[in-house]
């Protein structure tokens, strides 16, 4: 099973719904807090990206925002 990191922070909505459908279909994953290390904020900045959630997965294209049936897909990795 390939590693699933989330990138979110605290006091976001789509960050908590993300979690909240991970945890309920059982899918692991890692979170990185953006507010608590810098450097997963750096990394996200040096990607493009510009919000969060962000769900990195090795072999998938990233998942950016709340993405429900993406996220589902998740299982099968």
């Amino acid at each position: 099973m390939s590693k699933i990191h989330l990138y979110s922070k605290p006091n976001c909505p789509q960050c908590d719904m993300t979690k909240f459908l991970l945890k309920n279909e059982e899918i692991e994953f890692h979170e990185k807090n953006i507010m608590e290390d810098e450097t997963h904020l750096n990394y996200l900045k040096d990607l493009g990206f510009m919000s969060v959630p962000v769900v990195m997965v090795d072999g998938i294209e990233p998942i950016v925002g709340f993405q429900p049936e993406r996220l589902k897909e998740l299982k099968a990795i």
